[in-house]
């Protein structure tokens, strides 16, 4: 099967470490797999790294590049694939304008729904942007329940032609939990207002003289603003923050963590969890989105109210009792391998491919 990727944004992250390993693992399996992504982006590096063809554009030049459809419609024309897969929503959006002459079976992944965080007038544009590309995909697959739920809410996408596929890990990349500091909590994701990096700096004010420490696994456009709120909060050295890393030297960061902690304003389905799940540490997470499904009935613990005052109480709680944490992980773990592997979502994409090809 010939399979072109097209995903807007190459920088890393886990909805780029998704869309990489889904490409490597079609390629491993003997498809032909092409990704059309960002000019000189992580991901087209990665990509070339495990010998996936690349496609490059400008996805970035502007908020809206008319020259853009015309170009991922010529990329389609070179590459000719049997399938289509699209991944987020810029380029989503991006595709549902293409010219095409001709009609090719087509997947769009929804990485999560961000548009009821705008204003009523861009709430409502998003909307569109997203029933947009749904309408000219052939299948919505959505990464959390919760997104699909959305989605039937506000007329996204007919229930008939959409999908759940869980994000998954390939576990033998996830190197084991040293059985460090248990005060130690590490935070992995984009220092960017979706994953709120000043509720981090602000939990570790209050867990500071508890001796508690924290380290903030990323870079982004907050970066600059979450040192200066470090440094003016005297807290130097309890938060240390790494920057952006590539995702193995990211894991091996953790190791030595004793708790996983992301407390997402929204989120799709997060992989870091997940991999934090596999690595043997305890994850408090913000109760949002897709989160639930991340951590089922006892894989985690979930923070309804987003303050820091609850925040620092369920790392408290995780801390001080053994039995339970301890229970946690092992059940955190089997679900991990019951649910969410890359041979897994790779097995259930391509089924999705042959279903759209068939129609």
């Amino acid at each position: 099967m010939k399979v072109l990727h097209v995903v807007a944004d190459g920088r890393p992250g886990g909805g780029t470490t998704n869309v990489l390993a889904l490409a490597e693992d079609q390629r491993a399996l003997g498809h032909d797999v092409t990704l059309l992504t960002d000019h000189g982006s992580y991901a087209a590096d990665v990509a070339r790294a495990s010998d996936v063809a690349v496609e490059e554009a400008a996805f970035f030049t502007s908020r809206f590049d008319p020259r853009l459809p015309r170009a991922i419609a010529r990329t389609v024309g070179t590459v000719a694939p049997d399938v289509v897969h699209v991944h987020g929503a810029r380029a989503g959006f991006l595709y549902a304008l293409t010219p095409r002459r001709t009609s090719v079976p087509s997947v769009y992944t929804v990485r999560g729904y961000h548009f009821l965080r705008k204003p009523p007038g861009a709430r409502h544009a998003a909307a569109l942007a997203e029933r947009l590309a749904s309408a000219r995909t052939d299948l919505t697959v959505h990464v959390c329940a919760y997104d699909a739920r959305l989605a039937s809410a506000w007329g996204l996408t007919a229930t008939a032609r959409s999908r759940v596929i869980h994000n998954g890990i390939r576990r033998s990349d996830v190197p084991a939990a040293a059985e460090g500091d248990p005060r130690l909590v590490v935070t992995l994701g984009r220092l960017a207002h979706q994953k709120d990096p000043h509720m981090v700096v602000a939990v570790a004010e209050r867990l500071a003289a508890e001796g508690f420490r924290f380290r903030l696994i990323g870079g982004g456009p907050l970066e600059v603003a979450v040192h200066r709120a470090i440094e003016a909060a005297g807290l130097r050295d309890v938060v240390e923050v790494t920057g952006a890393l590539p995702r193995a030297d990211a894991l091996a960061a953790m190791r030595d963590a004793g708790v996983f902690f992301l407390p997402s304003r929204w989120e799709g389905f997060p992989i870091a969890p997940i991999e934090a799940m596999e690595m043997g540490l305890p994850v408090v997470l913000s109760n949002v989105s897709g989160m639930p499904e991340v951590v089922g009935d006892d894989g985690g613990v979930l923070v309804d109210t987003h303050d820091p005052a609850a925040y620092a109480e369920a790392l408290r709680s995780v801390v001080r009792d053994d039995a339970s944490r301890a229970t946690m992980v092992a059940r955190a773990r089997e679900r991990v391998a019951n649910h969410f592997t890359r041979d897994a979502v790779t097995a259930a994409y391509l089924d999705a491919y042959r279903s759209v090809i068939a129609r």
